[in-house]
């Protein structure tokens, strides 16, 4: 379409597989169970193009078409604002110096989940406001939340943009 080969291409989309607020890159892969990525991979006819994942979380029991449209939790907000900064920075690394170097620097695990080596090293390392050993809210922990907080069946339910602008909004008030 634009003269553009795969490996050019950064797919970005959201994952289940990830807790939320997780970022990957991939340099080529399948779809998984995601059907966005089905149509794209027959589409180009090929899995070798690049990706970014955005991890969503599970849902424990409601369906999945509900659960990608439906509303952030008020832990996830922060947590997605967070990733949605690191992604917009991992795609300006992939765009100037390539998938290899984006997914070096990117595809780290979230501080809070890494065990350091010394007490001392964590407190260097640890943010003011931070519980030591403090780690992201667990899916099963957020899935309640997230269905609670879901627009009834009338009202459109593709809102978290709109949530996350007004996270933001209150936030600096």
């Amino acid at each position: 379409y634009y003269n553009l080969t795969p490996d050019q291409l950064l797919v970005v989309y959201d994952d289940m597989d990830f807790a939320p607020g997780e970022v990957r890159l991939r340099q080529k892969g399948s779809a998984g169970s995601h059907n966005g990525m089905k149509s794209i991979i027959q589409h180009l006819g090929s899995t070798d193009f690049p990706r970014l994942r955005l991890g969503i979380g599970k849902p424990l029991w409601q369906d999945a078409a509900s659960y990608v449209l439906g509303r952030l939790t008020p832990e996830e907000i922060p947590l997605m604002l967070e990733a949605v900064k690191t992604a917009a920075q991992a795609v300006e690394c992939f765009v100037k110096e390539g998938i290899q170097q984006a997914m070096n620097q990117y595809n780290r695990k979230p501080e809070t989940e890494k065990k350091p080596a010394k007490e001392s090293a964590n407190k260097t390392h640890q943010k003011s406001g931070d519980e030591p050993g403090k780690k992201i809210a667990s899916n099963s922990e957020n899935a309640s939340d997230r269905t609670s907080l879901n627009k009834p069946e009338n009202e459109p339910q593709n809102n978290k943009g709109k949530e996350i602008d007004e996270y933001e909004n209150n936030s600096t008030e």
